[in-house]
């Protein structure tokens, strides 16, 4: 197993929820162009179609992006409880003393 250190955890599990908002605003702007070329075009079928795949990848997208915000608060709520039984906790050096 691969350590990596808390200050690279950390920056990884924020960067993770703004990538799949990131996803999801691309995955709907790539099916408007199509759609809007439909739309000039007097192809209404097209543009319905064109627009269910946009907004379902978008729902798709903030669904991914709830589980993994879910997921860091939990992950960071878990490290500031160790931290603070770290910082309650003397060492063991002092206690023989």
């Amino acid at each position: 197993m691969r350590s990596t250190s808390p200050r690279t955890a950390c920056w990884n599990a924020r960067a993770s929820p703004r990538g799949w908002r990131l996803l999801g605003l691309v995955a709907t702007m790539i099916p408007m162009g199509p759609a809007l070329k439909g739309l000039s075009g007097g192809n209404l079928a097209n543009v319905g179609e064109n627009l269910t795949i946009a907004f379902s990848a978008v729902i798709l997208a903030l669904i991914a992006a709830s589980i993994t915000f879910w997921v860091v608060n939990v992950r960071r709520r878990w490290l500031a409880e160790e931290l603070v039984w770290l910082g309650q906790s003397r060492p063991q050096w002092e206690a023989d003393e």
